[in-house]
């Protein structure tokens, strides 16, 4: 391709692009859609040369030419394509402002910064242009979406019920007759339901709001629909009349030819694809291409969800406008403003079937968005294209399995459930990716690349990491991928830790009559089975922790990665900032505490952190600091009344080697100390989830705030303490006039203790000796005394022979503060001794085993350990003259570290 550079004179950049160029590259065009909107794409088949629907003169072009889409939005970071219909010969591309809006010579866009920039194409004396909005969509400033600022003004009043319906519609397709107040950031997702809704619904609508919105519900082929309308088209001949539903004004040209100046179809043996002809010869080749694309994997996806879940869809021959035939009608068109890629809908009812269930037990179609902005990715990949239609159809097809079930399940009800099974489908549908084509067209997981040097990290699949696993899985948050899409991944991981069978015993059990989640706990052991699912999402594949998602299906992206990144990742809801590993680190003080489950901290009240049914939260702590000696773990779930559905699940990082996850569910406290080699905590991962599935009793599990989970540590050595330690006790009277000195190098080391954030050491080693002299008066006169005890060896046994009790400076959640008190400073052991006795009437020598208390302090109420919580120190002094005796104790003990 030949292309030419120049500056205009505002500073644009523009670039030239001969038209038989972009025809060539238009000819590879071979995927129209998105799959976090609910889907796109389809096929399998080919045309029918003859069939009416399929005319062979496409009408003259116009002389102008026009943009597609008119009314583009864009979040910063996306990509997107503008097309331009009818250009007459070389086009020339530019932006108003390159460093918001970038556009090169395929007129392909890129969002730099929030803001907005015309994008003008100009060819000979010929142009078009369209402004291109670009909105930041995530962090905690981000912009709202259009449903955001619909629902605030539907709250505050200053719009109506059915003006807030019809704006979402607008907003669906793209209608410019959305006020501007409206115009919000872009939302990937479509509502599914709302179209549906509305069938089921409009008759108790004004006449006013029916007339805008009864368009909406005829398919595009057909004259009195928003799509001919919107385009200026109508058939060349009134055909035969019927009436939409009740609509008193509204006649519907319901032939099987539909518009045949403007439509075509390609048939396979289950569906129509109707497509649109522009009588622009570049944009009917790329179209033309597209269809094929569909119709090459439609069938295809046909046979593998009806194989699996025994269901097909229902017959639309009694609908109107319903295609002319009984096949699934899949209409391929422009609407919307390029970021959603499609929807199915049903036939509007019946007034005699107003009162049923719009999400159950109807016929529907296919609307894939021909402006999708995922085209032009798939184009350079064949095979992945291939794969990303099929995935795209995929997706949209298990809705149409899904209206054709009847279900007692409200449409409220059902609708994550449909969004989360429509996504997994995929994975069923195309469960791997050929080597050699590129990771993201495993579209299961989303398609926005969060993680740059991962191929498996979407957008879809980034939110449920980033947010919607801390929510009950059933609820919808803010954000519109939080309707289901993301829930994908729990029933990817039954179908592939269990089996595709038990998705299709959901749906049965759906089908009996149950509710979305009641469904599933009729299946499966959602107390067992969702705690393992919780381990899942953490995939450090590169260090194998519980890496089961990518042994599964080669995910590469886990929370493992979104607490370990060091950029803030483009995802679609919750700031990133709230998963970031907690470094304990004391920051030179004697202690610290480290509150656990912010993310849990109920937002309005304050006072609770909450879990809800079916959520799980994580968090991952790293020990960078080496003053850290003591740690106290509290866990106050295990004392909540009601924790039957909780599971804590903790993994330790010690020696460079994880720990199998373990069960602290139950235990109240947990104490480690680093001192030891086996308890040196590097890290450690704790996951936190509740599988309650009574919706009955929905309340989520409240741990109140004043009782947090914690940790708390401290720099008090707690493995063992070795050091010396010396009596002397000195008698002075008239009959007794002794001193006697025991003295001890010793070890210490840790007993077990049943009291949180207290430790017993006991002797385990060492050496003791006693020595002792004066004279005592005896009725045979005064004599000498002399004892003496030679070297002993101290080793452990019951009672032993010393004892330090000390606190560890630990908070332990509630009660007394923390301290670093010494409770028990004892020592004195049994030594075998020789006694001399020297008297005026002789010397008696004998060996007899005497007590010898070589560590004796009783002042403790002012003791603690040293302030770098390694020294235990000091001296004791204690007087008697009672009995004239005084004691005098000298220690000192340092801590040791295996």
């Amino acid at each position: 391709m030949q292309t030419r550079r120049t500056n205009d004179p505002g500073g644009s950049t523009i670039l030239h692009t001969p038209v038989h160029s972009i025809a060539r590259w238009l000819s590879a065009w071979l995927i129209i859609a998105l799959v976090a909107a609910c889907g796109g794409g389809g096929g399998g088949g080919g045309s029918e040369p003859g069939n009416p629907g399929n005319p062979g003169t496409p009408p003259p072009s116009p002389t102008a030419f026009t943009l597609l889409p008119a009314r583009p939005s864009m979040a910063i970071g996306d990509e997107g394509t503008l097309l331009a219909l009818h250009a007459p010969g070389v086009l020339i591309w530019s932006s108003s402002d390159p460093a918001v809006v970038s556009v090169d010579a395929q007129g392909q866009v890129k969002a730099l910064s929030k803001g907005s920039a015309v994008i003008t194409a100009s060819s000979g004396g010929s142009g078009a242009s369209t402004t291109v909005k670009v909105y930041q969509t995530t962090g905690p400033n981000a912009d709202p979406t259009t449903t955001a600022l619909i629902d605030q003004a539907l709250s505050l009043g200053t719009i109506t019920a059915e003006q807030a319906l019809t704006y979402r519609v607008f907003a669906m397709f793209g209608d410019e007759r959305l006020p501007a107040p409206f115009d919000g950031a872009p939302e990937k997702g479509t509502d599914h339901l709302l179209l549906p809704q509305i069938s089921v619904s409009i008759n108790t609508l004004s006449q006013a709001t029916q007339d805008i919105l009864r368009p909406f519900l005829i398919p595009p082929i057909y004259a009195e629909g928003w799509y001919a309308k919107k385009h200026g088209l109508s058939a060349a001949a009134p055909a035969a009349a019927s009436r939409l539903a009740s609509a008193p004004n509204i006649t519907i040209n319901c032939t099987a030819s539909g518009l045949p100046d403007f439509f075509r179809r390609v048939s396979t043996v289950h569906f129509d694809i109707h497509y649109r002809t522009w009588g622009d010869g570049f944009m009917d080749e790329a179209t033309v291409k597209v269809v094929e694309a569909i119709a090459s994997v439609i069938e295809e996806v046909y046979q593998a969800e009806t194989l699996l879940l025994g269901r097909f869809p229902l017959s639309d021959l009694s609908e109107k406008c319903n295609g002319g035939n009984d096949r699934v009608d899949v209409y391929f068109v422009n609407y919307g403003a390029g970021g959603k890629g499609g929807q199915v809908t049903t036939y509007a009812l019946p007034e005699e079937l107003i009162a049923q269930n719009a999400c159950a037990k109807r016929p529907s179609y296919m609307i894939l968005n021909q402006l999708s902005r995922e085209f032009f990715k798939a184009a350079a990949v064949p095979e992945g294209a291939r794969l990303l239609v099929k995935s795209i159809v995929a997706h949209e097809f298990l809705h149409v399995l899904q209206f054709a079930m009847d279900r007692a399940a409200s449409c409220a009800d059902t609708e994550w459930f449909d969004e989360a099974t429509a996504q997994w489908v995929i994975d069923h549908v195309v469960p791997s990716i050929p080597q050699g084509v590129p990771g993201e067209f495993g579209y299961e997981d989303g398609f926005q690349k969060v993680d740059a040097t991962k191929k498996r990290s979407g957008s879809i699949l980034a939110n449920y990491l980033y947010s919607d696993h801390m929510r009950s899985i059933e609820k919808r948050g803010a954000n519109p991928l939080e309707n289901g899409y993301a829930d994908y991944l729990f029933f990817q991981y039954l179908a592939r830790k269990h089996t595709p069978a038990t998705i299709k015993q959901i749906f049965d059990a759906m089908a009996a009559g149950q509710n979305s989640v009641e469904a599933i706990a009729s299946v499966i052991d959602m107390k067992a089975v969702w705690p393992e699912f919780a381990k899942t999402l953490w995939n450090d594949w590169e260090n194998k922790v519980l890496d089961d998602w990518h042994n599964l299906d080669e995910y590469d992206f886990g929370l493992f990665h979104v607490f370990t990144q060091t950029s803030a990742a483009a995802t679609e809801s919750a700031s990133p900032d709230k998963f970031r590993p907690i470094a304990i680190d004391q920051k030179g003080e004697r202690r610290a505490k480290f509150t656990l489950l912010e993310n849990a901290l109920d937002e309005f009240s304050g006072n609770y952190y909450e879990i809800p049914q079916r959520s799980m939260f994580y968090e991952y702590l790293k020990f960078t600091d080496p003053s850290v000696h003591s740690v106290l773990f509290f866990n106050p779930i295990a004392t909540l009344p009601s924790n039957e559905f909780m599971k804590l699940q903790v993994l330790k990082k010690i020696g460079g080697a994880w720990s199998a996850a373990e069960d602290w569910t139950m235990e109240p406290y947990k104490s480690f100390c680093l001192d030891k080699k086996d308890e040196r905590l590097e890290e450690l991962l704790i996951i936190v989830s509740n599988s309650e599935v009574n919706r009955a009793a929905d309340e989520p599990v409240r741990i109140p705030k004043q009782f947090p989970m914690q940790l708390s540590t401290s720099n008090v050595g707690c493995w063992r303490w070795q050091g010396t330690a010396s009596t002397r006790i000195t008698i002075a009277d008239p009959v007794n006039n002794t001193v006697a000195t025991a003295s001890a190098i010793v070890q210490f080391e840790a007993v077990p203790t049943q009291i949180p954030g207290r430790i017993t050491f006991e002797t385990s080693a060492g050496v003791v000796n006693g020595v002792q002299t004066g004279t005592i008066g005896t009725p045979m006169g005064t004599c000498t005394i002399d004892l003496f005890a030679a070297d002993t060896p101290i080793v452990k046994k019951t009672p032993p022979d010393g004892t330090i009790d000390i606190n560890l400076d630990l908070d332990i959640g509630f009660g007394l503060p923390p301290d670093r008190n010494l409770i028990t400073l004892a020592g004195n052991s049994i030594l075998s001794t020789r006694q001399r006795l020297i008297c005026p009437s002789g010397t008696e020598t004998t060996t007899v085993d005497m007590s010898w208390n070589w560590f004796q302090v009783d002042d403790l109420n002012s003791r603690e350990v040293s302030a770098d919580g390694q020294k235990i120190e000091g001296e004791f002094n204690q007087s008697n003259p009672a009995i004239n005796t005084t004691i005098r104790t000298l220690f000192n003990f340092s801590a040791l570290r295996e």
